[in-house]
């Protein structure tokens, strides 16, 4: 019996252990995380994507050929800790005489805000990405 009471005193004591950061003066979007929205605009129908945040698979699919009258050809969300990012993306063609196996890899730097908008476009065998805090507007 005392050795189950020194026990549970030891636990108590290891779970109160003191966080000498305030949390007051730590950004607030950086204790929660910051939400990305990442829009697969155009160029990417008909194709199977792999899209990867800072190394960890955030969306793997093919996009479907009926590209929608408005809105992004495929939608998610992910949420960071970092101000830094690297987002890469993998692109291919069901045919690989159309197109082979693409890569682009692009930093991405994010302020203070708690949701970043990220719009990617196929142009030629690259993307082109562009990070907002304001949702983009489609019709």
């Amino acid at each position: 019996m005392k050795v189950l009471a020194i026990l549970n005193v030891t636990l108590l004591l290891f779970s109160c252990q003191h966080n000498s950061m305030n949390p007051e003066t730590l950004d607030k979007s950086f204790q929660t995380g910051i939400q990305l929205q990442i829009d697969l605009q155009q160029g990417f129908a008909g194709k199977f994507v792999r899209v990867e945040l800072n190394g960890e698979e955030q969306f793997r699919g093919t996009i479907s050929d009926l590209v929608p009258f408005a809105g992004p050809e495929a939608s998610f969300t992910s949420t960071t800790f970092q101000k830094r990012n690297l987002i890469t993306v993998y692109w291919r063609c069901p045919n690989s005489s159309d197109c082979g196996n693409l890569q682009h890899t692009q930093e991405i730097s994010l302020g203070n805000s708690e949701k970043y908008y990220v719009g990617m476009v196929v142009s030629g065998n690259s993307i082109i990405l562009q990070v907002l805090d304001t949702p983009f507007f489609y019709l």
